[in-house]
C-alpha cells in the first residue's frame, strides 16, 4: 500500500510586537521583540529577522 503524503512549509500568520510602545517619554528607550505565529501553530521569535523602521523618525530614532 502506498500513500502519497504532501508536505509543505509553515506560513507566517502573524508577527506579534512587544510591548506596545504606547508613548515613550523624550530621551527613553524602549526594546522591543518580534514573535512570528506560524500556521502549524509554531511561535519563533524573529525579532532580529525583521526590519525596524520609524514612519517620523525627527520623532523616533530606530537603533539595534
Amino acid at each position: 500500500l502506498t500513500v502519497p503524503v504532501v508536505v509543505s512549509a509553515a506560513v507566517l500568520d502573524l508577527v506579534v510586537v512587544t510591548p506596545d510602545p504606547g508613548s515613550v517619554p523624550k530621551g527613553r528607550t524602549l526594546q522591543m521583540k518580534a514573535e512570528g505565529l506560524y500556521s502549524d501553530g509554531s511561535i519563533v521569535d524573529i525579532t532580529n529577522a525583521v526590519t525596524w523602521s520609524s514612519e517620523i523618525p525627527n520623532v523616533l530614532n530606530v537603533s539595534n
